[in-house]
């Protein structure tokens, strides 16, 4: 908060100097001329239960005065980075660990950066579990410079990292573990990624930003109470730190006068958020409407509705799903509720009116359609495109023990001859996200599908084959020499590849449960399609390679390394016997490594 006079001040100079502009835009020299002492408002309990002024206390949060912002209408603004920047700063100087939240990556990187640049810190060397991930992430990523964490010789130079939903797996895991040490670093800026739960103990939490951008009404929009409270709720974790702060900056710049006792009247709407117990969401289940859809009968059942129950009975035949139906129901937050209300009525109801369209369902398809329909159901694809799929692995498959290879080139084959499947295995906003305003103004399904099934098809050869991330990115047609931090690479590794990897393992299921032969019926399937999706995933073109990774699983090898390794075990590898399992696959590696 701000004092009323040193802003009415401020105001009173900003429109002075908005009437002597000579340009459109705001001058630099207006903007380094808005500093305000920032203080806070303490809650003395613990939440912000009443309005009496005695519940509450005001300090001085620092001795300088960072700068507010200026809005193109010349209004001040928060300028919520430069100012949470600031106060982690100060804390950092004090030996105080915080922890700020913002909502976009691009915020948080850059607040990093500014604390950074503010405070002089003593290099944290890593220990030997963090020298490994580092050389994890960096072979991955192509090199050290990728990293969103700086890192010279096994140094971290910085008094704060980044952490957020595009970081590596080993790369996230190096920073959390900086950031428990003691000795490690102080600051940590973060996305949502942290506040959901993520045990990461602090003194200090800051959420810069108490609200986001609503696309759809063109506005911000001040986050919801469950959201707010879940990032206040990491300061202080018992086990770790028995007290916590929490600071708001505000979405606004909020005045108070100490004298007269006024505050602004933003500060109402963060009063009836905080003012909330930490048990502020109501969880509904919409397991309760599909069963009330299906009970009323005013229209016939949809998609939703049948892939819904398949689901809840996970299959099988008629005769026992029913029971796993009843099972499920009951089992079900829906259930629980009703037995609290002692609605017994309405859980008999909607079980025998779910059973009926189980029953009716059954009786109008025959097996295959049933085996696509349990498919369907534990991957949670729709039917429709499980027998597609299965229509053209009957008519048009690979060749027998086709190599891992042929079969992602089948794959794409198949996702570029049918476009309004894409959606379904990969969510439209992911491909938003990585390809950008070029594929977003795309305006129908099949150009959409043009644009990305052909680069799609080339960032999974590459990731396949081992290549880090910054081919990826320079696959995407960004410039060499302005790679970065490989944004576009991270998303497609991190969203895109596990959805094509629980695509890739419906061929394994719809060959042993569509296509049953005397060689498969019931029996293993060759290595090279069993292990298709996994290797999909993990980012291999062999299955001997899948088979070289899961023996060095201790060791735990990168995507990157595994490849390296296997030009070194492939001269002591035996050919492959003519019906060979994924044991003998793992055997032959094992006695390949052996003889290495």
């Amino acid at each position: 908060m701000y004092q009323d006079e040193e802003i009415s001040d401020l105001n009173s100079n900003l429109q002075r100097r908005r009437h002597q502009a000579t340009t459109k835009t705001i001058p630099s020299s207006v903007k380094r001329e808005v500093p305000a002492q920032p203080f806070a408002l303490f809650s003395l309990k613990q939440t912000w239960e009443t309005r009496s002024r005695d519940d509450y206390s005001f300090s001085p949060l620092l001795e300088e005065k960072p700068l507010l912002g200026i809005n193109p209408s010349w209004c001040l603004t928060p300028n919520s980075g430069e100012v949470s920047s600031a106060i982690a700063a100060a804390a950092a100087k004090s030996g105080i660990k915080s922890l700020i939240f913002f909502q976009s990556i691009r915020n948080a990187a850059s607040a990093a950066k500014k604390i950074s640049q503010r405070t002089v810190s003593t290099p944290v060397r890593l220990n030997n579990e963090e020298k490994n991930l580092f050389r994890i992430a960096k072979q991955e990523l192509g090199g050290s410079a990728h990293l969103y964490l700086g890192v010279s010789k096994n140094r971290v130079e910085n008094s704060a990292a980044v952490h957020h939903g595009l970081l590596l797996p080993e790369e996230r895991r190096l920073v959390e573990s900086l950031y428990r040490r003691k000795d490690g670093i102080t600051v940590l800026t973060a996305t949502s990624t942290v506040a959901q739960g993520m045990n990461l103990s602090c003194e200090l939490v800051i959420i810069a930003e108490d609200s986001r951008y609503d696309r759809e009404l063109n506005r911000r929009e001040i986050l919801q109470a469950q959201e707010l409270l879940n990032a206040a709720g990491r300061a202080g974790r018992a086990g770790y730190n028995p007290n916590g702060i929490v600071l708001v900056v505000p979405g606004k710049v909020v005045r108070f006068d100490y004298d007269d006792a006024t505050i602004g009247a933003y500060w109402t709407e963060l009063h009836q958020i905080f003012g909330q117990s930490d048990q502020c969401l109501k969880i509904d289940d919409p397991l309760t409407t599909v069963l009330d859809r299906i009970h009323t009968d005013l229209i016939a059942p949809g998609a939703l509705e049948r892939y819904c129950i398949n689901k809840l009975t996970g299959g099988g035949a008629v005769d026992d799903s029913g029971e796993r139906l009843t099972w499920a129901v009951n089992r079900s937050l829906a259930g629980f509720r009703a037995r609290r209300q002692d609605d017994l009525d309405w859980i008999n109801s909607r079980i025998q009116a779910a059973t009926d369209l189980l029953e009716d369902h059954a009786s109008e398809t025959d097996d295959d359609d049933t085996a696509s329909q349990e498919i369907a159901a534990a991957l949670g694809l729709s039917v429709d495109m499980v027998e597609n799929l299965a229509s053209h692995l009957a008519s048009a498959p690979p060749a027998a023990r086709a190599s891992i290879s042929k079969w992602r080139r089948w794959l794409f084959g198949w996702f570029a001859d049918n476009p309004g499947f894409l959606d379904q295995v990969i969510r439209r906003d992911d491909l938003d996200s990585m390809f950008g305003s070029a594929f977003k103004n795309l305006g129908t399904e099949q150009e959409r599908a043009n644009y990305a099934i052909p680069r799609l098809k080339k960032l999974t050869r590459l990731w396949m084959k081992g290549r880090p991330l910054r081919d990826l990115e320079i696959a995407l047609g960004i410039d060499g020499k302005k790679l970065k931090t490989c944004d576009g690479a991270r998303k497609f590794v991190i969203r895109i590849v596990p959805s094509i990897a629980h695509a890739s393992s419906l061929l394994a299921l719809l060959k042993h449960h569509l296509e049953p032969t005397d060689e498969n019926d019931g029996g293993p399937i060759e290595p090279q399609l069993s292990q298709f999706a996994f290797c999909v995933r993990h980012g291999f073109d062999n299955h001997e390679k899948a088979a070289l990774y899961v023996e060095h699983r201790d060791q735990r090898l990168s995507r990157v390394r595994v490849h390296k390794r296997f030009k070194v075990v492939l001269p002591h590898l035996t050919s492959a016997v003519p019906d060979e399992t994924w044991e003998d696959t793992l055997g032959r590696v094992k006695a390949a490594l052996e003889a290495t």
